[in-house]
């Protein structure tokens, strides 16, 4: 059998359970008690496991494997979820990723994950005193004291596959384009029978122009995809973020389930991806930092979606330092981005959108990440490609508010020919 056949159907799959394999992760790095979860866990790694071996995949096969054997012990209470295993576990994950681009690409050889697999097979937690404090978090408990309650799991099993196929965008966009034609062409075709007067193709051409609109509307919603297509990577990302600077962030992701037009979630990545970076990087504090500005130590950032009739908005918030309109002015003014003069007559939320300026920041340090400024230009200027508005507010001590108002879908032509617009 040609087992390349399956390739883009193994590869597909193969994502989507690692996708649910990072959330799982950075979910019980929170909620380790979560027992829902590390089941899901489990049965994630066994089915990656079960698919590779069938594709004769043995290296990727071999790294699956040694997670779930891990995760199996997790699982019997044997060893518990700490940080170091989630650590292990998310580089096993991205190790996979690897491999799966790999094959993806048709490679020759895959990479070669031994020393993982030997670093997972050895695993021992650390002593118990280097761990506990850190599940001592506050985002463990709501403000009553009380402990929160998970929220549930997105659960996905193999058959969920057959219920939904992925499908290129140039694909979507060319049935798109033909929807198009064949309206225009049914425009055409309708004013050659009014002007030849042939009464009877009326009924006949109506009932075309319904299932050419019933076509239509049904390409469109083909393309609507919900958030958690680019989002489920986010609480990964600000983990990776935050650990790395020895920072506790609590991360809230609200409305993932909300649909837009998948060349709108395409073009808005990476402008989110920025935005969070840069607000893990310069607007939450240290923890120390934030206790000495009475703060809990934990910092929180959420991004929130939501429609309003034929707008999204999508809404990062954070309750870091914020941002000090002054401290952009005289900046701007002294980079020669503004006038004196223009700058007395600025508003505190112009000030504010002085971020968006190519190279503008406020950061006394470049770091990897570097300051609020770092990528503020590209997310307006794809906010302002897509017909949409960036607004930002902000407050010394209090934190900083963005918010993205997006159109959540394409205009098109209605089945007369004429846009809608």
């Amino acid at each position: 059998m040609n087992m390349s056949l399956y390739r883009d159907l193994f590869v597909s799959e193969a994502r989507d359970h690692l996708s649910a394999l990072n959330a799982l992760i950075v979910r019980l790095e929170e909620f380790p008690g979560d027992k829902g979860a590390v089941d899901e866990l489990f049965r994630h790694a066994h089915s990656l496991k079960g698919m590779a071996a069938s594709m004769s995949y043995e290296q990727l096969a071999s790294l699956a494997h040694s997670m779930e054997d891990q995760l199996s012990r997790v699982r019997s209470a044997e060893l518990p979820f700490v940080p170091s295993l989630a650590d292990l576990l998310l580089e096993g994950s991205d190790a996979l990723a690897g491999m799966i681009s790999q094959i993806e690409a048709e490679a020759e050889t895959i990479g070669d994950a031994a020393g993982l697999v030997e670093r997972l097979a050895a695993f021992q937690p650390p002593p118990e005193k280097t761990w506990t404090g850190e599940r001592r978090r506050a985002s463990d408990r709501d403000p009553g004291g009380q402990p929160s309650s998970p929220t549930v799991v997105h659960q996905f099993r193999q058959t969920d596959s057959f219920k939904s196929i992925r499908i290129k965008t140039e694909t979507l966009d060319r049935l798109v384009t033909l929807a198009d034609e064949l309206i225009s062409q049914h425009h055409r075709l309708a004013d050659c029978v009014q002007r030849s007067g042939l009464a009877d193709f009326d009924e006949p051409l109506n009932q075309l122009s319904g299932l050419l609109r019933d076509l239509q509307n049904e390409v469109f919603k083909a393309r609507m995809v919900p958030f958690s297509f680019i989002a489920e990577r986010f609480p990964r990302l600000v983990r990776d973020l935050a650990r790395k600077q020895g920072k506790e962030i609590n991360f809230q992701l609200d409305g993932k389930n909300i649909e837009l037009d998948r060349g709108i979630l395409e073009e808005i990545a990476e402008p989110l991806i920025h935005i969070l970076r840069n607000a893990v990087d310069h607007g939450l504090e240290q923890p120390r930092e934030r206790l000495a500005a009475g703060k809990a130590a934990v910092g929180d950032l959420r991004l929130s979606v939501m429609r309003d009739r034929d707008q999204l908005e999508i809404v990062i918030t954070d309750d870091g330092r914020g941002m000090d309109p002054q401290l952009l002015k005289s900046k701007a003014v002294e980079n020669g981005l503004i006038s004196p003069e223009q700058a007395e007559g600025m508003t505190c939320q112009e000030l504010f959108l002085l971020v968006c300026c190519p190279g503008f920041s406020t950061a006394k340090t470049v770091s990897e990440i570097s300051g609020r400024g770092v990528g503020m230009d590209a997310v307006q200027s794809v906010v302002s490609s897509l017909g949409g508005l960036l607004a930002i507010d902000s407050a010394v001590g209090a934190g900083s508010r963005i918010v993205l108002r997006l159109p959540h879908g394409f205009d098109h032509p209605g089945p007369g020919g004429a846009s809608n617009n």
